[in-house]
């Protein structure tokens, strides 16, 4: 993902239902100009964090750190920080799934490259340190 440029900013919100009912946009931006938007409803928020990635990928950019901490630190209450803490091996098979990596991939994980690893994180929005939390708790 070192070909890919860092999206300048990013804007997400919902439409304004109850929470667990909400339906998010994420929107990537490079200057001005939108460069991807995700708003499909998915079962969960870090499937639609994933999915945005993704879409991100395709598109030539990616999430800068402080754009993958807003989403995943709980700002606007878009996701809980607890999801990526208490992630579980089954949680992180489907997580892997909307990025196109196998059970088996994710099976092999531990004892991949760190090069690997860090692929890995990158395609599925999590930092090295919250990889090594989820393999840490098999």
């Amino acid at each position: 993902m070192n070909n890919l440029r860092e999206v300048s900013h990013i804007d997400f919100y919902h439409n304004g239902g109850f929470w667990g009912f909400r339906t998010w946009t994420l929107i990537g931006y490079d200057g001005d100009r939108e460069i991807c938007r995700v708003s499909k409803s998915e079962s969960n928020n870090f499937l639609k964090y994933v999915r945005f990635v993704q879409e991100l990928k395709k598109c030539g950019y990616k999430l800068r750190l402080c754009d993958r901490e807003r989403l995943k630190g709980g700002d606007k209450d878009f996701m809980d920080p607890a999801l990526v803490r208490l992630a579980t091996r089954e949680h992180l098979y489907e997580i892997a799934s909307y990025a196109g990596y196998s059970r088996h991939h994710v099976d092999c994980m531990p004892n991949e490259s760190e090069d690997e690893k860090i692929i890995f994180c990158e395609n599925v929005g999590l930092e090295r340190h919250e990889l090594q939390q989820i393999i840490d708790r098999w």
